[in-house]
């Protein structure tokens, strides 16, 4: 039995089966579904990803049973697209615990919680300091110290992303400006932002407006940006890439060589 459950998600019911039919038929799923069309003469290659619950080791009743497949299919998904995966208790607990985070994560947004830690950039002409970069931290009772690998994509995932980026900025700003007023030289201020606050117009004022409230000029902010950017071909991803280096900003490629490392998108890029 096959019904259609959302826009791009369905289900397939294969009364009494072993996990080894399931997964063959799955597979044979895969392979037919992934053949070549062509629609209006273009041609696609679509894919699946596959996400298996069985009866009754993964649940008594088509709900529990539909939700575990749901997982396993989200697990197929991260792994990359085409995949198959069974469901597993783990899952379960993997689930409960990112959903767990994500509410913490949102709490430490509104309450603050985050910090900055700063990383001295030093000169090696004259060992003098060029700059700091901030650096993100996120340290919780429950979950301890909690890696910016871990926490910022799942600020992406779960929309928390651009507020997460503004709270660094401003915290950027504020020490920067407590150090100036202290009579303690330093240059800039380097930070990170992702590429989803770029598809923002807005950010360009947003930038403005906290530099504004804390005495400070463009050219004291330093904007990393990852190879992520290079990837997103909206044009209005580059307009704002622009703006915000034609509002004065200074623009850094960041980890530059780890991932997509395409040197002609990358002279497109305004980088100071």
């Amino acid at each position: 039995f096959v019904g259609r459950i959302a826009a791009d998600e369905f289900v397939v019911i294969l009364p009494g089966r072993t996990a080894e039919e399931a997964d063959s038929i799955a597979r044979r799923l895969h392979h037919t579904v992934s053949s070549e069309c062509s629609i209006e003469g273009v041609v696609f290659a679509p894919s699946i990803s596959t996400g298996i619950s069985l009866f009754p080791d993964n649940g008594l009743d088509s709900e529990t049973l539909l939700r575990h497949a749901g997982l396993a299919a989200l697990q197929s998904k991260r792994r990359g697209r085409g995949q198959i995966s069974f469901f597993s208790e783990h899952m379960n607990k993997a689930l409960r615990e990112r959903v767990s985070m994500e509410s913490c994560l949102r709490d430490s947004v509104l309450s603050r919680e985050l910090h900055l830690n700063f990383q001295p950039q030093i000169h090696l002409r004259d060992k003098g300091l060029y700059g700091v970069e901030a650096l993100a931290r996120w340290t919780h009772p429950q979950f301890g110290i909690v890696p910016p690998d871990r926490f910022i994509p799942l600020a992406e995932e779960c929309g928390l992303i651009r507020d997460v980026s503004r709270l660094v900025v401003e915290e950027a700003c504020r020490n920067l400006e407590e150090w100036r007023r202290q009579g303690i030289v330093v240059p800039s201020v380097s930070l990170n932002l992702s590429p989803s606050d770029f598809h923002s117009k807005e950010l360009p004022e947003m930038l403005i407006r906290i530099l504004t409230r804390h005495s400070l000029k463009p050219t004291d902010l330093v904007i990393e940006i990852t190879e992520g950017i290079l990837l997103d071909d909206s044009p209005a991803t580059m307009e704002t890439v622009m703006a915000v280096r034609k509002a004065g900003f200074r623009l850094s490629m960041d980890d530059f060589g780890t991932g997509y490392s395409s040197l002609s998108y990358l002279r497109r890029l305004p980088v100071t």
